[in-house]
């Protein structure tokens, strides 16, 4: 590597210093690599540099490459140049608390559990009806639900935390795992979804209403006569929410087959315990309407704004 090629190198490489400046008309301010608080002016219509090896060597120092990388020359047809300087964008960083941190990550899950105990005790059983084995309390069942998509694993390999938190008294009886599978096909346990919402309805008063897909296990399988071969697709379902900006909470939502369109299920999503819609609202997905609703446990003259949700996280009931 020659002289000059070194220097062009250093320059890249200086160029990605922040605190490299755009001082008035062609002078650009390069700070030192090797001193603290000092720095060099670059005047790009001169081509010079006040830094001692430009004016020991007249030659095209690191810091006059800094300042071409930083700025790019496009030359025209007729001769005419047009400068585009890229601009740098300062990002505020914080400082991690990493004792505070480690420490909650440590702890995170026995807090877990300890809430949602908490959440599940206001939860009333239905009243039994006829004889025969009694079934498994429903706040058992929601939170061994809630247990096992927390998890992030199968069913089955869930039952092993459900019966942990038995053991520490957070349910009577850990449930099997066709128990849970079997609750979460009830459809009455939706209305727990806007119990659970309830809490912060202090907090909320602008809404988003969009849906999301959640795959499954199952596949629907074919032989495509055009192909020549077996055609399979996975299964999935369709949910439809409506989501609290400010929290994240889901105040209603609506399972139904991937086919089903979104519009046809935003009145029961906006017309249910929760919200009491009135007024139109135009397509999912898009910011259309904002639209003054009075709510029901919801603070009065709320807003609705249809817009897109990103959905942090999906899980799959089955095992």
């Amino acid at each position: 590597m020659t002289t000059a090629d070194a220097r062009q190198e250093k320059g890249r490489t200086l160029a990605r210093d922040r605190r490299i400046k755009k001082v008035e008309g062609a002078l650009w301010f390069v700070p030192s690599q090797t001193k603290n608080e000092v720095g060099y002016l670059v005047n790009v219509l001169a081509a010079s540099c006040s830094c001692p090896d430009h004016e020991e060597r007249r030659c095209k120092c690191k810091h006059q490459w800094a300042v071409e990388s930083v700025q790019t020359v496009e030359v025209a047809a007729d001769g005419s140049a047009t400068v585009t300087e890229s601009v740098k964008v300062t990002r505020k960083t914080y400082a991690q608390d990493w004792p505070a941190y480690n420490a909650a990550q440590c702890k995170e899950k026995a807090l877990v559990q300890s809430l949602l105990r908490a959440l599940c005790d206001g939860i009333v059983s239905p009243p039994r009806a006829g004889r025969g084995r009694p079934s498994t309390p429903l706040a058992d069942a929601v939170y061994g639900m809630t247990m096992k998509v927390y998890t992030i694993v199968s069913g089955r390999r869930a039952t092993t935390d459900l019966e942990a938190c038995a053991d520490a008294g957070h349910m009577a009886k850990a449930p099997g795992y066709n128990t849970v599978f079997d609750y979460f096909g009830k459809p009455e346990l939706t209305a727990l979804v806007e119990d659970s919402a309830a809490p912060l309805a202090c907090a909320e008063s602008k809404f988003a209403v969009d849906s999301t897909g959640f795959s499954m296990c199952t596949f629907r399988r074919w032989y495509d006569a055009k192909y020549g071969r077996e055609m399979k697709q996975a299964g999935w379902i369709k949910a439809h929410a409506t989501v609290g900006v400010t929290t994240n909470v889901i105040t209603a939502i609506r399972v139904t087959d991937c086919d089903a369109n979104d519009s046809p299920e935003l009145p029961a999503l906006c017309d249910g315990e929760a919200l009491h819609a009135r007024g139109g609202i135009g397509r999912q997905g898009v910011l259309v309407a904002l639209v003054k609703w009075p709510c029901h446990g919801w603070p009065a003259g709320a807003t609705i704004a249809l817009r897109s949700v990103n959905w942090l996280s999906v899980s799959s009931a089955s095992g």
